[in-house]
């Protein structure tokens, strides 16, 4: 009998504890909000995805090789060129826009990873191994330019 109670508490506690994690991080995945985003490994170090949207044009976004971004790991100042490694993620919401996810080796030796909110359908996505420039703004504001269109 004294094993069945322990055994109830013991797994009362666990059940508790699960749906605590579950309401803790369901506060910050995917909102865009500074901290965890999309990937809860990755820190958005720049501005958040609404920041970053507001005024956009996304369905425009990337028209003649040209992307507004989210950073949301590395750093860099100024103007920089990279190669892309990879574009993941890349599921469209229900306006047609892709917030495909991008790693990009930096000519510092550093590395960025960043969310490029487009439309695939209107332009296209980064393609791994080809070249781009980085800006950033004084206001944080990240621009990739592809350097071959």
């Amino acid at each position: 009998m004294r094993i069945k109670t322990i055994a109830g508490i013991g797994i009362t506690l666990v059940i508790g504890l699960a749906i605590y994690m579950i309401i803790g991080n369901s506060n910050n995945s995917n909102t865009g909000e500074r901290g965890l985003v999309l990937d809860q490994s990755i820190e958005d170090v720049g501005l958040t995805k609404e920041e970053v949207e507001k005024g956009l044009d996304l369905q425009a976004n990337g028209a003649n090789g040209i992307y507004e971004v989210n950073l949301l790991s590395g750093t860099f100042e100024g103007e920089v060129e990279g190669i892309v490694r990879s574009d993941t993620d890349c599921k469209a919401d229900k306006e047609g826009v892709s917030r495909c996810q991008n790693e990009i080796d930096l000519d510092t030796q550093k590395k960025v990873t960043i969310v490029n909110p487009h439309n695939m359908r209107k332009n296209r996505c980064l393609k791994s191994g080809e070249t781009v420039r980085l800006t950033i703004s004084d206001e944080g504001r990240v621009t990739v330019e592809l350097t071959d269109i």
